[in-house]
């Protein structure tokens, strides 16, 4: 039982910070550390690596992918594969990011308006949590593309396309 005065490190949001407080509890969020989310996206995007090493029919130097999404995991996820020789492709909404993706030396797409022919990619990893992918989208998709999705539900691509999805939403 908690008692007031007391402190509680952990991830605490909405009702059970709430509660806590009611009992004197001070709830300290790990998550409201801006280091920690960030800490997140390297053994995030080395587990995503590994799916793609393990997955893909050559190396990952010399392949072609795209990135939907320039967050924390996106960001580190590009560099990462870009220093394994990859040649990465980025889509984004924003123009900041989109301008960012460009300066960084990587291809920019605008997320859900690809100009780029989707059938050059070997694999795609999405990690924005809704649907950036229309039909006529995996009509362009090669079918040996492997389709990672690091994003939690909805998640972007469809299930309805009759695609195999690899889901890994609970990296690291």
């Amino acid at each position: 039982q908690p008692r007031p005065g007391q402190y509680v490190r952990g991830g605490c949001r909405g009702a059970q910070r709430e509660t806590l407080a009611s009992h004197g509890v001070t709830a300290l969020d790990y998550y409201d550390d801006p280091l920690l989310p960030w800490a997140n996206a390297v053994p995030t995007a080395e587990g995503a690596a590994g799916i793609l090493i393990d997955r893909l029919p050559g190396t990952i130097q010399g392949s072609r992918g795209l990135i939907t999404g320039y967050g924390r995991i996106g960001k580190v996820l590009a560099q990462k594969l870009t220093l394994l020789g990859a040649e990465i492709s980025v889509s984004a909404r924003k123009p900041g990011d989109l301008g960012l993706i460009h300066a960084s030396g990587l291809r920019a797409e605008l997320t859900g308006a690809y100009r780029c022919d989707l059938s050059r990619f070997d694999y795609i990893v999405n990690t924005v949590p809704a649907q950036v992918f229309k039909p006529e989208h995996y009509l362009q998709m090669r079918s040996d593309c492997l389709l990672l999705e690091l994003a939690s539900p909805p998640g972007g691509f469809d299930e309805k396309a009759g695609r195999k999805i690899i889901r890994a939403p609970g990296l690291p």
